[in-house]
């Protein structure tokens, strides 16, 4: 009997519909939004002449991709999580109707466990409005984070952790593109093998990176601390049956791991 698949790959051609209203197109994924709604005819060229002005409004509504996926014929419908790779950014995950995650960062990896069903599985990302959500952080803010309105026309991108280009800059348009990219899959909990690491400092540590002997992803490798807040990142090595090795911490006081 051949040996049951421990990572289903869920990337392709998923369905991006507007909840607000009736526009809707197949999406690539990895990709983006707006270049999916520009590939179905619905929006025209965003780079072309001042056509960015007239499109800001894709920022500001709320958007669904949804998509369904086969369970392996035999498979245990238990011992499942997904893994997403760049989650771009306010967003919420749900598998069949239960909601799994809820993203406000599209430089970090994402891993949650997922209990599949048996035969059909439908995954559906809500992309709340990132304009939206960053304007409400920056009225939650003591005083007035300020941006520079000419070199980012949508205000408050500095309140997420967004690509800040996607705001405007010298050099680029501004229309807060959103999308997922590169990677998303639903994989065994042993293909995974994931490891749980706490970090903790004594003192602000404003940029901690981690670095591992062993070849693997970090869920998480950009991030701040501050004292008496505990952050947990999760490493999963390449290789899941070696044993871990050691792991550097940069730009931190004390770290405590756990296995």
């Amino acid at each position: 009997m051949a040996s049951l698949p421990h990572e289903i790959d869920i990337a392709g051609t998923w369905r991006l519909a507007s909840m607000v209203g009736g526009m809707t197109a197949p999406m690539a994924v990895p990709g983006d939004a707006i270049n999916a709604l520009h590939i179905a005819g619905l929006i025209p060229d965003p780079y072309f002449g001042r056509n960015e002005y007239d499109l800001r409004w894709i920022a500001g509504r709320e958007w669904s991709l949804t998509r369904e996926f086969e369970m392996p014929q035999d498979a245990s419908a238990q011992g499942w999580v997904l893994e997403i790779d760049g989650l771009d950014t306010v967003a919420t995950v749900m598998l069949n109707g239960a909601v799994l995650l809820k993203a406000d960062n599209a430089f970090r990896r994402w891993r949650v466990d997922a209990s599949l069903a048996q035969g059909s599985n439908s995954i559906e990302i809500i992309f709340h409005s990132n304009l939206a959500e960053a304007a409400w952080r920056q009225q939650a803010q003591p005083f007035r984070v300020p941006c520079h309105a000419g070199n980012s026309p949508l205000p408050d991108g500095n309140m997420l952790r967004k690509p800040q280009c996607h705001f405007g800059w010298d050099w680029n348009i501004a229309i807060a593109p959103f999308g997922l990219y590169p990677r998303i899959v639903v994989e065994t909990v042993e293909a995974g093998g994931a490891l749980e690491i706490t970090l903790t400092s004594q003192r602000p540590a404003l940029f901690v990176s981690l670095e591992s002997e062993q070849t693997g992803r970090f869920d998480d490798n950009c991030f701040t601390l501050l004292p008496g807040i505990a952050k947990l990142v999760r490493f999963t090595p390449a290789h899941p049956m070696a044993p871990p090795a050691g792991i550097a911490v940069r730009d931190l006081f004390t770290a405590t791991h756990r296995g």
